[in-house]
């Protein structure tokens, strides 16, 4: 029996979601044999600022190559880390349900955003957490940070900051979720696109393998997924832009909230639209449409710029 490669990163939370997506193929499929293959990706390396030598995409470059020469059968992946434009011959087979959204402020006692003395070090190497953080709190000074979890938990422990903004699927999946800890609404931190949702991956032409892992797939959560991330393509962005987006199924129906904001959280764009749930690509360019026609695009440009 052939036994079924998974290419992963070796990280303890891509590891945790690997296994995660193995135990549940063995459950419908106990005769499976299922290994994991560990790549260090780019991004793993590299400890500078992404954004400035090709975003996320760096962290399933060599993962995505692996797959293409036949060395894995499928990959998992982090939604949110996947580049918008998939290279040619492999594509998202089936996108599991959504684990929370939404992101956590980690200190440690269990402050809110409100109990942050003036000036405190909040740890964050995303721009869309880093311009909400500071249009609620512009007295806050936002520091770059790289490292698993557990790396930038002890950097906190450290006292190198006063706080972490870490998501709070990634928290909820390695059990270091604390009941204290403040949890973000939506209205204050909107989340990135594709937060908390887990994607597998496979080669086009292999559809033994397409078609073992699309049962695993949550229609609702695909459906929010592929909104999200229309709206963010056609805004043209990427990891190192302010865009936020997140859609809720309700019924037949989905509302896509979007966000665009400059890096200092001084000009926010918020808008909100609904539509059909089989049709989240429609939805998806509507709201990034609406948003540019409020000036999206002028903020964006001049932080590409």
């Amino acid at each position: 029996m052939k036994t079924i490669k998974i290419a992963t990163r070796g990280s303890p939370l891509a590891l945790w979601q690997s296994h995660h997506v193995r135990e549940l193929l063995l459950l419908e499929n106990p005769h499976l044999k299922i290994e994991l293959v560990t790549i260090t990706t780019s991004g793993d390396k590299f400890l500078g600022r992404l954004s400035s030598v090709g975003g996320k995409g760096l962290f399933v470059k060599e993962i995505e190559e692996c797959l293409l020469a036949q060395k894995a059968d499928l990959a998992v992946h982090s939604m949110k880390d996947l580049p918008y434009a998939e290279p040619g011959g492999l594509e998202i087979a089936s996108i599991l349900k959504r684990e929370d959204p939404g992101d956590t402020l980690v200190t440690l006692h269990g402050e809110k955003i409100s109990d942050l003395p003036f000036g405190a070090f909040v740890g964050t190497s995303s721009v869309r957490r880093r311009a909400q953080l500071l249009a609620t709190r512009p007295d806050l000074n936002c520091k770059e940070i790289r490292g698993n979890v557990g790396t930038r938990l002890s950097k906190l422990k450290g006292n190198e900051f006063s706080a972490l903004i870490l998501a709070t699927a990634g928290l909820k999946r390695l059990g270091l979720m604390k009941q204290e800890y403040f949890q973000f609404s939506k209205k204050i931190m909107l989340p990135a696109a594709g937060q908390g949702a887990i994607g597998i991956q496979v080669r086009s032409d292999n559809d033994d393998i397409r078609n073992l892992v699309s049962g695993l797939a949550c229609s609702k959560t695909t459906a929010s997924i592929r909104a999200e991330r229309k709206m963010v393509q056609v805004l043209g962005g990427d990891c190192g832009s302010p865009i936020a987006g997140f859609a809720a199924p309700s019924g037949n129906k989905l509302e896509l909230n979007g966000m665009v904001s400059d890096l200092k959280g001084e000009k926010v764009l918020r808008t909100v639209c609904s539509g059909d749930i089989t049709a989240p690509d429609e939805l998806g360019e509507r709201v990034a449409k609406t948003l540019m026609i409020g000036g999206a695009g002028s903020i964006l440009h001049t932080i590409n710029y």
